[in-house]
């Protein structure tokens, strides 16, 4: 498909839905919301991981406290990964992700 190497965001949603299946499921509509219509995956992956603490906190009865810290510390963590990438979103350079066709093609174009 030609990706380049991936951050840990879909190991880390897979380890998460045994753990708090309900806030994964918030979280994989925010990337939704996020990626598809921007194009970029990095963006639904940061907004993703942003909001998991918030679906955490919205489900207190799975995971508790430890998981509300693992998942403060995963939105930091994931951000972090992802700096090169907001610096080619904001550059105008990132690659966008193609849903049809060639998933290689770059679109260098203006977020509408």
């Amino acid at each position: 498909m030609g990706f380049k190497g991936g951050k840990g965001v879909a190991t880390s949603a897979g380890v998460l839905l045994a753990l708090a299946p309900w806030a994964v499921l918030g979280c994989f509509v925010v990337w939704c919301a996020l990626t598809f219509p921007t194009g970029y995956v990095a963006l639904g992956s940061i907004g993703a991981a942003v909001s998991l603490p918030i679906f955490v906190s919205l489900t207190p009865d799975q995971g508790g406290e430890g998981l509300m810290w693992f998942s403060l510390t995963l939105a930091v963590f994931v951000t972090w990964a992802h700096r090169s990438n907001l610096k080619r979103i904001l550059a105008g350079t990132e690659s966008r992700f193609r849903w049809s066709g060639d998933a290689k093609a770059e679109d260098h174009s203006e977020v509408a």
